[in-house]
């Protein structure tokens, strides 16, 4: 679900990219998609040297760090985005603070994500 939205998103910002970022940014999301984590990571790294005020390159380089379980890049990834395009990763913040035990941080951003306006309501929180 993830992967099709960032897909989407991509051809809204189609314009922001340069052909070698669009490559780039395709096969960092393919390498990610089949698991290579260090792929993904070196090309989606390639296409944010290429266009680093692209939030969306930022959130997918995050997207794999968490799946890789590195929480603290993941962070790092998404509060750069913030910083770009702010309300664009709240969601993302909450589940890695969350993943590391970090609970104040988490709702914190689970707060501001449940605040927004234009939030999407393609997202589940499941509680066990």
């Amino acid at each position: 679900m993830k992967y099709n939205l960032l897909i989407i998103v991509l051809f809204i910002n189609l314009n922001l990219f340069a052909q070698n970022n669009l490559d780039n940014y395709f096969k960092g999301i393919a390498a990610f998609q089949y698991g290579e984590f260090e792929d993904a990571i070196f090309n989606l790294s390639e296409a944010i040297n290429d266009n680093n005020k692209d939030h969306i390159l930022y959130i997918a380089r995050g997207d794999v760090y968490f799946s890789s379980g590195n929480y603290i890049q993941a962070i790092n990834n998404y509060r750069t985005a913030e910083d770009i395009k702010t309300e664009t990763a709240y969601l993302q913040l909450a589940k890695s603070y969350s993943m590391l035990y970090m609970t104040d941080s988490s709702i914190f951003f689970l707060k501001n994500y449940l605040d927004q306006y234009n939030k999407e309501s393609k997202v589940d929180i499941k509680l066990d």
